[in-house]
This record gives structure tokens, C-alpha cells and sequence, in this order.
């Protein structure tokens, strides 16, 4: 039996893609291993967002090419944002061991029927993805692509403009995905505020949402992710009816400068923000808040982290997924006089980090002593993995409950993850 091997890099929705292409290469008859070595394929999803990720890539192809040139296999698919942008450059280095490069902005169904055509010359007619059994959680993409261009992103260079997927379709997966045993699903788009708009329907994520939520059996549902400017009140309020929305909201803030703001082409300032967050810690109880920020854009000032610092501290995060500023290819912020240098970045990375840890840290160890509602999502090294509805992570000493329980949990100790 071939054997293959999957790694990918990036956001949930490259997680999303692998699980079909897993499927697919499933249903051919390859076996998964976890061991490059022992792979007759290997497919690399990639992500271009932080030139790290890219560098990553290029060098996990180099080494795929490494082991071709040693032992004849494996051969290699490269799919994702960097294949969109430097396909030649994965040509040269990967040379003969690239099987094909399949572009991230190529819809995903064209990208699975390539490889099924590739690797059997029958019809990707006959390829099925009827799923029995269900994880406890799913991603579900809704839409793919954003038209925001903000000045540091290269997402709509690689997965293109937006485009949402048939209401029809997307209920139709969810409710196999629940039929399969699945108590949790997260929606996932890059600006998913902006579900429907391409159809016209400025209402359609909370139409959506509501959809989701009259199916019987489903427990909690999650979306991924909103950009602060497209966030209008009555949707909130909508949303705060609703039986089974998590109280958890990622809302990247960026930055707390409106100097920086605006150079990112963000569409709201500073104070809109925080009104949003005022918003909706009235609407939601015991809500969680998450963010993105990036230090170090070009131009950014002393002044301008203490504005970013300062927010950090007023609004209080549960958790901010913090980053120094990483120059994108055919972005206009790559090109902007006044870049910061990386021993800068790199020091207020680590001011800000040591801010946020403590914050995290105090909001945490205010569950110690309550009980909370757990759902199992694994096992591993005599441990119980779950989550509550506020995406907090906990881990159970022993065995607790199966698979896709929800259970209830004492907290007693707390730290800042």
C-alpha cells in the first residue's frame, strides 16, 4: 500500500483543506504515516502570511527533493498561498520531486479532482467523502478569499476575493458533520463578517448562524474570523439570542496607534474598537475576548506601542496572538519607508508578550474553584483535553468521559495558556 504524509502550515482553514485532501488520498488507497521517510507522497499545504511560514515550506521542499535524489521517493504536492505566489520558486528547488503545484486560490474541489486525476486516470466522479464518525469538533470554511487589502496582508493576492459558499451546501455538510457525532463546529472565512455580501445578502453570517442553531443536536457553534469594522450592533444582539453561540470573540485589533491603524488601512480607529468590545461585554456573559497584534509595522513609534500597550491593558484580552511585523511580497506595506528593525520588533514582541501573559494569567485564575462545562476533544499521556465554551483550554487528570462528551469540571488550578 502507498503511504503518504501530510504537513501544513498556517491558519484553520489550510487545517480544513488537508482533512479533504487526507480524505482524498484516503479513498485512492494510500495509508498515512507520520514519518517523511516512509512516505511515498508528500503533501505540503502551505501559508505565506509570515515569511516564516514561507521559508518553512521552501525548505521542507528542498528536503523532500533531498530524500527523491537519495532513495527515488517521495515525490511531493505543493498547495496553499505559497504555491499562488512562488511557483517557480518551489520548481527550482524542488526540481523532479515535485509532483504538481496546486494553487491556493484554486477552489478546493478543483484541487482534490487534480490530484485523484493525477494519481488515477478515472473520473473524480467516483470519489466519495461520506464521513461515519465524527470528530468532536469541525472547521467548516463558508467563504474563501477578502477584499480588504489591508497594507501588510498578502491574502487576497493568494487566496483571491471573496467568495461564500451555497447557504444549501454549507448546512448540508454541517448536519453530517452532527449526524457523524460532531457536537462543535467553527465557521471559518478570512473576513467572515463578510459571508453573503458577494450574493448581496449583507445579513447572511447571521442568518447563517441562526440556521445553524435550530439543528437538532448540535451543542456549540464558533466563527473565525471578523474584522472589527464590518460589526454592526444589531447583529450582535441577533447573535446574543441565539441557544448555542460560544461566547468567544477574535477580533484583531492590530494596533492600538489610529497613526498605525490607518497606515494598515484598518477602516475603524481606536475608539471604535473599544466601543465594540464595551458592546459586547454587555450583550454576551462571561465572554472571552482574543485579538492579532503586530509590532513593529513600518514607521511605528515608541508612542505608537505605548498606544497599542496601553489598549492591551484597558481592554484586557484573554488571550492576544502577538507578532512582529514580517515583510509580504507585492504587499504596500513590504514597500513603506521607515521599516522598524528586527532587534526593535523582536524587544517590544517581548514587552508586550510579558504584558499580555500576566493579564491572561489573572482572567484565568478566576475559574479556579468554579465548575465548567468541558468538551472532550482528546487524549494523550494519561490526560483529558477539552475546552469550554470560551475557547479555554483544560486538561483532566486521568480519563474523563469519551470522545465528544461534555462534561463537568472543578477547576483548580489555572495558567496563563
Amino acid at each position: 500500500m502507498k503511504k503518504f504524509n501530510i504537513i501544513t502550515y498556517g491558519c484553520q482553514i489550510n487545517e480544513y483543506e488537508s482533512n479533504k485532501f487526507r480524505e482524498t488520498l484516503q479513498n485512492l488507497g494510500f495509508e498515512e504515516v507520520d514519518d517523511i521517510k516512509r512516505a511515498d507522497l508528500v503533501l505540503l499545504n502551505s501559508c505565506s502570511v509570515r515569511e516564516k511560514s514561507e521559508e518553512k515550506l521552501l525548505s521542507r521542499v528542498g528536503f523532500v527533493r533531498s530524500l527523491y535524489e537519495k532513495n527515488g521517493f517521495p515525490k511531493s504536492i505543493v498547495t496553499g498561498c505559497v504555491a499562488t505566489t512562488e511557483e517557480k520558486k518551489i520548481k527550482k528547488i524542488g526540481k523532479d520531486s515535485v509532483l504538481t503545484i496546486l494553487k491556493g486560490d484554486e477552489p478546493l474541489n478543483e484541487r482534490r479532482e487534480k490530484i485523484f486525476n493525477i494519481l488515477i486516470p478515472v473520473s473524480a466522479d467516483t470519489m466519495t467523502y461520506e464521513r461515519t464518525k465524527g470528530k468532536p469538533f469541525e472547521f467548516v470554511p463558508v467563504m474563501f478569499g477578502c477584499n480588504s487589502f489591508c497594507t501588510y496582508c498578502i491574502v487576497p493576492i493568494t487566496k483571491g476575493r471573496e467568495k461564500s459558499q451555497p447557504l444549501d451546501k454549507i448546512i448540508n455538510e454541517i448536519e453530517a458533520l452532527v449526524k457523524a457525532g460532531t457536537k462543535e463546529i467553527t465557521l471559518l472565512g478570512q473576513n467572515i463578517n463578510h459571508y453573503g455580501f458577494d450574493y448581496g445578502n449583507k445579513n447572511g453570517l447571521i442568518e447563517l448562524l441562526e440556521e445553524i442553531d435550530r439543528m437538532e443536536g448540535i451543542k456549540r457553534i464558533r466563527f473565525l474570523t471578523s474584522h472589527p469594522a464590518d460589526f454592526n450592533i444589531e447583529t450582535l444582539k441577533r447573535m446574543g439570542e441565539l441557544r448555542h453561540i460560544c461566547p468567544h470573540f477574535h477580533l484583531p485589533v492590530q494596533s492600538g496607534s489610529n497613526r498605525i491603524l490607518k497606515l494598515m488601512k484598518r477602516g475603524y480607529t481606536r475608539e471604535y474598537y473599544v466601543s465594540l468590545i464595551n458592546e459586547i461585554n454587555g450583550l454576551f456573559r462571561d465572554v472571552s475576548i482574543t485579538t492579532d497584534i503586530i509590532v513593529g509595522f513600518p514607521t511605528e513609534t515608541d508612542e505608537d506601542f505605548i498606544e497599542t500597550k496601553k489598549l492591551v491593558e484597558e481592554i484586557r484580552f484573554d488571550k492576544s496572538f502577538i507578532a512582529a511585523f514580517s515583510k509580504r511580497p507585492y504587499t504596500l506595506a513590504a514597500k513603506m519607508d521607515g521599516q522598524v528593525e528586527d532587534k526593535v520588533k523582536k524587544q517590544r514582541l517581548n514587552e508586550l508578550l510579558e504584558v499580555q501573559n500576566d493579564i491572561s494569567l489573572k482572567k484565568n485564575r478566576v475559574y479556579i474553584g468554579k465548575t465548567v462545562e468541558v468538551l472532550v476533544e482528546s487524549f494523550g499521556n494519561g490526560l483529558t483535553f477539552g475546552r469550554i465554551p470560551q475557547d479555554k483550554l483544560v486538561i483532566i487528570e486521568g480519563k474523563a468521559g469519551n470522545l465528544g462528551d461534555l462534561i463537568n469540571v472543578e477547576i483548580t488550578d489555572a495558567d496563563f495558556i
